[in-house]
């Protein structure tokens, strides 16, 4: 059996966002807090927006994500 969440090619910035979104969820508990945390500077990504670092690098969010969540780098 697949895992829920794969990263594949045919994985669209968006879908990533959504996904990345609802792990958000599951560790901040509340969708404002949630929106916060994407708009609000972070010292994992350099004291950056991570929605602005997530324009450019997808990947560095997602893998800084997966770290503060303990989670391995096959699942998103």
């Amino acid at each position: 059996m697949q895992p829920v969440y794969v990263l594949t090619t045919k994985t669209t910035k968006i879908e990533m966002k959504q996904r990345l979104d609802g792990l958000l969820f599951a560790i901040l508990g509340d969708a404002i807090l949630v929106e916060r945390w994407w708009h609000r500077p972070n010292k994992g990504l350099n004291d950056a927006l991570p929605i602005d670092v997530y324009a450019v690098n997808p990947e560095a969010v997602k893998d800084y994500i997966f770290k503060a969540a303990n989670l391995d780098g096959d699942y998103y």
